[in-house]
């Protein structure tokens, strides 16, 4: 694991030095410009529109160009996949919601990409999972505090849901 992280950091370190950080500037600019003229919410997809793509760029980067052991190189295959077809279904819902005119495109083709992408994410989580146990690094205290840390999202829907509909 050690080799992956080494390879990882190296790749982000020169990736964000580079690209990313002008990029982010650049967008987040151009994100406030828009937000101060529109205030229909619309463009609200561009960000994470772009944080996909940055990250399913990176990912593959990754993948390609660096010599991985068997089980690192599954895990970021899952992860290149989750982010990719996240990054494709939010093309998707963008292309419906600005040039079909959609202005809720819900449920939508997107929602395919959306919700194959969990299985993806499912088994870079569950492998994960198993390789802790196999290394003995699994204890009961992590796995509290990442239920607690993953049940605040449900909860925070589930407020946003009763209390701002």
């Amino acid at each position: 694991m050690g080799k992956l992280v080494i390879e990882v950091t190296k790749e982000f370190t020169n990736f964000m030095r580079k690209i990313l950080i002008p990029l982010v500037f650049i967008v987040i600019f151009v994100y406030i410009i828009i937000s101060l003229f529109d205030t229909s919410d619309r463009f609200s997809t561009f960000p994470t529109l772009f944080l996909l793509g940055i990250g399913s760029f990176f990912s593959i980067k990754v993948l390609f160009y660096t010599t991985l052991q068997r089980h690192e190189r599954k895990k970021l295959i899952a992860v290149s996949f989750f982010l990719f077809l996240n990054f494709i279904g939010d093309i998707i819902y963008v292309y419906e919601q600005f040039i079909l005119g959609i202005s809720l495109p819900y449920p939508s083709n997107s929602d395919i990409f959306y919700l194959s992408s969990n299985l993806f994410l499912a088994y870079h989580l569950f492998s994960s999972l198993i390789s802790l146990k196999r290394e003995g690094n699994l204890k009961a205290v992590y796995i509290i505090l990442a239920g607690i840390g993953i049940s605040i999202i449900p909860i925070y829907l589930l407020y946003h849901t009763v209390f701002y509909s």
